[in-house]
């Protein structure tokens, strides 16, 4: 095993997120995507991690909110994520967030199951 190895995998990381982050939201930071699995810190220790960060999953599928246009949704297609953290299906100033796992969702809000790409 490599000794400078600290992640295993690296898919479970405490990054910093925005204030009001709650277990289950979707997060970019910088390049990275992922869901938070804890609440984000609000005092240092909180949940293993410093003031500002929240545990997060950078991979998996997850089931999140995603404001659907142009539909119907199909599977393998690209979810994006807003400067808001939203997830919207338009590219348009949006980046990558991973791509939907559901078809034929028409279009408006939906909960749908997402495979985060990074």
């Amino acid at each position: 095993m490599a000794k400078n190895e600290v992640y295993r995998l690296g898919q479970y990381v405490p990054l910093p997120v925005p204030e009001g982050t709650k277990a289950g939201d979707p997060v970019r930071v910088n390049g990275l995507n992922a869901v938070a699995v804890s609440e984000r810190n609000s005092y240092e220790g909180e949940f293993g991690g410093h003031v500002g960060e929240a545990s997060t999953d950078l991979g998996g599928a997850h089931t999140f909110n995603v404001t659907v246009s142009g539909g119907p949704l199909k599977a393998g297609q690209p979810i994006y994520i807003k400067a808001d953290n939203t997830l919207v299906t338009v590219a348009t100033d949006n980046n990558l967030f991973g791509h939907s796992l559901e078809y034929n969702v028409p279009n408006g809000a939906h909960v749908v199951t997402v495979k985060i790409a990074n």
